[in-house]
């Protein structure tokens, strides 16, 4: 009886540890050209499963599979969705690879020009984050150290700057704060060092056009002071 317990209890355990290794960004390398994979897709209809919600995005020269059972956010938005209306909203989905090769972006949720965006991770661990819904990111720069990003969006007729922290796989703050305050362009930026950009800013009103420095609050009493 007691033999029969261990048993149990190792393979619930085993079933457990397969289930937290499973990755949720996955590369696999094309079994044949992409060019044939992209005509086969377009000739026909790939099934949807509806347990895992299974994404297979064609790249310029890879094969990018997700699984939502390990991205919450997106699996419960196809969860909202019969089965018609989720091959659509999943046809509408978009994933980009970033400058950094590990990182993809995918927008999805799209409405008009602006979407809800996933920032996605395939090194290891497999890391998801949702970086705003509803806006439009203009623009991408990577920090010279490949630490930071610096995402441009825009929303409400007016963009900001929103910083991303590798490190600690969050988004930390700029200072000065860039804040909604008024319509406004960001028209340029470039890396001052690690810490530090430059950015062109325009003001809608009266097209004024102005240089501005912002630092990332990397450190933890900095952003709590």
């Amino acid at each position: 009886m007691k033999n029969s317990i261990i048993i149990c209890l190792f393979l619930i355990l085993f079933a457990c540890s397969k289930q937290e290794e499973e990755p949720l960004v996955v590369k696999e390398e094309p079994e044949e050209p992409i060019e044939d994979l992209i005509e086969k897709e377009e000739l026909t209809e790939k099934p949807i499963e509806n347990e895992n919600f299974e994404l297979k995005f064609l790249l310029e020269d890879e094969v990018i599979s997700l699984n939502t059972e390990n991205i919450s956010i997106l699996k419960s938005y196809l969860s909202t969705f019969d089965d018609a209306n989720r091959k659509q909203v999943i046809e509408q989905m978009e994933l980009k690879k970033l400058p950094l090769n590990h990182l993809y972006l995918l927008s999805f949720s799209c409405q008009s020009e602006t979407c809800s965006y996933l920032l996605l991770d395939r090194g290891n661990p497999n890391r998801s984050f949702l970086l705003d819904d509803f806006v439009y990111i203009k623009d991408i720069t990577v920090a010279p150290d490949k630490n930071s990003l610096i995402f441009v969006m825009e929303q409400l007729d007016t963009d900001y700057m929103v910083s991303f922290y590798l490190p600690e796989w969050k988004t930390i703050p700029l200072q000065p704060s860039v804040k909604l305050t008024q319509h406004k362009r960001v028209k340029s930026l470039s890396w001052i060092d690690n810490d530090t950009i430059q950015a062109e800013v325009q003001i809608i009103a009266d097209n004024n056009r102005q240089q501005l420095e912002f630092s990332l609050i990397k450190d933890e009493k900095d952003r709590e002071s």
